[in-house]
C-alpha cells in the first residue's frame, strides 16, 4: 500500500505529515508559481526560457526541476517568491555554486535532456541540495 502526501497549511506554518513514496510530476509549457501542495514533486520543463516560481518559503518544501528539452535548446529558469538560493552542484568541468542567487538557471548552452536541480528550504533559505548539470544565477 502506497503512502500518500498530506500537506496542511495555515496562515503561519505548514507541516507535512506522512511523506511518503507518493512522488508527483508535472510538465509545465508556461511559466509557473507553485504552490504549497506541489512540494515533493518532480516539474519538467522541455519549453525555452519558461520562469518556475517557487512558493513563500515554509521548512520541509522541496522541488526537482528536471530539463526535459532538446539539448541546448532549453534554458530552465528557477527564482524564488523570498529568500535567495544556496549551494554546490558538483559537475565534471567546473561545479556550479550559488551564493545568495536571486534566481537560477540550467545554462541553454550547456544544457542537456535530463539536467536537474533539486531545491529544499529550511524555512531561511533555500538550498540546491542534489543536481546534475551547468547551473548559474541568471
Amino acid at each position: 500500500m502506497a503512502d500518500y502526501r498530506k500537506i496542511q497549511a495555515d496562515a503561519t506554518a505548514v507541516s507535512l505529515e506522512n511523506v511518503g513514496s507518493l512522488n508527483n510530476s508535472l510538465t509545465v509549457t508556461e511559466s509557473t508559481t507553485l504552490t504549497v501542495a506541489q512540494s515533493g514533486s518532480d516539474i519538467y520543463v522541455g519549453t525555452d526560457a519558461l520562469v518556475q516560481t517557487l512558493p513563500l518559503m515554509s521548512a520541509g518544501l522541496e522541488y526537482t526541476f528536471i530539463n526535459s528539452g532538446a539539448d541546448g535548446a532549453v534554458l530552465l529558469l528557477v527564482e524564488p517568491s523570498d529568500g535567495s538560493i544556496y549551494g554546490t552542484i558538483a559537475n565534471a568541468a567546473a561545479d556550479s555554486v550559488l551564493a545568495s542567487a536571486s534566481n537560477v538557471g540550467n545554462t541553454k548552452a550547456t544544457a542537456i535532456r535530463g539536467n536537474w536541480i533539486k531545491l529544499s528550504t529550511d524555512g531561511t533559505a533555500w538550498y540546491a541540495v542534489g543536481g546534475v548539470g551547468i547551473w548559474a544565477e541568471v
